[in-house]
């Protein structure tokens, strides 16, 4: 039709993935039933034409989302997985938490960060943007659970494998979010739970 004929002339003159992407969007915004099964066949064809582009994957898979979808977004997430080049697997899998936190799925969010700190455990970046993740869409408990998991070196259910700087990092970083979002106790806990590195650290 009409559409199909615009949108081959426009990729003959311009990046076809991102005319691809564009058009999504319009559809999207249109929201009607028509409209976004059009989308999401054209999410679809775009994810076989570039299938070695992380962008449309996470794209198809915030529509999914966003569309209550979840089970298919989880089921697009693997055939990404297999598609896309390894060294793009961080980022695709990090987008993909985000989003599920964006989305209310913290409990899926959660697992999947864990995954890829499990996979990274010296990825500082991975564990602030999980932190900054939870402490935006999930709950400040959830936070001081995690950071006691880093910060513990007994507990045999520990996350991360930092180095001392890093460590001082993180130790900034939870001080800061507990003087933000929590009290004077919970500041004092941070500065005990670093005492207590520092003190287990000096014995190994």
């Amino acid at each position: 039709d009409s559409v199909d004929e615009a949108l081959t002339r426009a990729c003959q003159q311009v990046n076809p993935k991102h005319i691809h992407l564009r058009l999504c969007e319009i559809l999207e915004k249109e929201g009607s039933t028509v409209a976004l099964e059009r989308a999401n066949a054209l999410y679809q064809k775009m994810c076989r034409r570039f299938r070695s582009k992380k962008k449309a994957w996470i794209a198809y898979a915030k529509f999914l989302l966003y569309s209550k979808r979840l089970e298919e977004a989880f089921a697009l997430s693997k055939r990404a997985l297999k598609s896309l080049p390894t060294y793009k697997h961080i980022w695709l899998m990090s987008h993909f938490g985000q989003l599920l936190y964006e989305n209310k799925k913290q409990e899926q969010a959660r697992a999947v960060f864990e995954a890829l700190l499990r996979e990274n455990p010296r990825r500082s970046d991975l564990l602030s943007l999980f932190l900054d993740q939870e402490v935006k869409h999930g709950e400040i408990q959830t936070v001081r659970q995690i950071c006691s998991r880093v910060s513990n070196t007994a507990n045999p259910d520990r996350l991360m494998k930092f180095n001392d700087k890093q460590m001082k990092k993180f130790f900034k970083k939870w001080f800061s979010m507990e003087e933000k979002n929590g009290s004077l106790k919970d500041c004092d806990a941070v500065k005990e739970a670093a005492r207590q590195y520092i003190e287990s650290s000096s014995v190994e």
